[in-house]
């Protein structure tokens, strides 16, 4: 990760402790590191970017060549434009499915059924991560 992104990570660190902004975090940051890491997947897709915390997070720890897209939140785009074309073992990492977990609830339901992914939820208690890996 390069110095830039490790001093704007700091400041976004600082700046949603006090506004209280739902972002990916430290600690779940090195989750996503390690899963990164481990699966070193080289496209990636963020959805719902709020201010940009997670993509900096993902594009520093992709591998070198890596390519992240990212989209603001939109179901229905999601399921008809991005689904169809992953690839087998791509890497889905769903934050604040927690905090949100009614709003969330048929994406959870979609990736824990049908056995089109095999998802697990990180609990951090105050808040969750499902991450998924899809079959293809």
């Amino acid at each position: 990760m390069t110095k830039r992104a490790q001093q704007m990570l700091r400041l976004m660190d600082r700046a949603v402790s006090k506004w209280h902004i739902p972002v990916i975090g430290k600690e779940k940051g090195r989750v996503i590191k390690r899963l990164l890491a481990k699966h070193a997947p080289t496209r990636g897709i963020e959805v719902g970017s709020l201010f940009g915390y997670s993509a900096i997070l993902l594009a520093a720890n992709m591998p070198r060549g890596g390519h992240l897209t990212c989209v603001e939140n939109n179901a229905y785009l999601a399921r008809k434009a991005v689904e169809p074309r992953l690839v087998k073992s791509a890497l889905i990492i769903a934050d604040n499915t927690g905090i949100y977990r009614r709003d969330v609830k048929p994406y959870i339901d979609h990736v824990r059924s049908g056995g089109a992914y095999t998802s697990r939820e990180y609990d951090f208690g105050f808040d969750c991560m499902e991450v998924s890996v899809f079959n293809g």
